[in-house]
């Protein structure tokens, strides 16, 4: 079993390091349970294993908007900043801030075309009386 365990973890990380991702083979990425995870500094750290490797996500998958959206609803329509430092809490996401944007200007945009004009024609004239 730990032999195959092996060969995935070897095999995961020569298909990163052919990719070209240099940013990431730096952190030594692993596979746990499914899930690719950072190594990296906090090793020793008295941290929960969830703090010390984060989950790896690729910011252009549609899982990754959904799961901005859900934050960014969850901490009341806050900035791009605080949405990423809560989500590095657990998620390590690639090109998040972009990722971030690109979810707050769809959603900006939706809620313009979303917002009906006043005419002059829709107003009720106040009673003469």
């Amino acid at each position: 079993m730990q032999n195959v365990s092996r060969q995935n973890t070897t095999h995961f990380k020569k298909t990163l390091i052919c990719t070209g991702n240099k940013k990431v083979t730096g952190f030594n990425p692993f596979l746990e349970d499914g899930f690719i995870r950072f190594g990296g500094r906090l090793q020793c750290a008295p941290l929960s294993n969830d703090l010390r490797h984060s989950i790896l996500l690729d910011g252009k998958q549609h899982f990754v908007y959904l799961l901005i959206w859900q934050t960014h609803i969850y901490l009341h329509y806050l900035g791009v900043q605080i949405i990423l430092s809560y989500l590095r809490e657990i998620f390590w996401i690639l090109c998040a801030r972009e990722a971030i944007k690109k979810v707050l200007n769809y959603v900006f945009l939706a809620g313009c075309l979303k917002a009906t004009t006043v005419t002059k024609s829709s107003l009720h004239s106040p009673r003469s009386g």
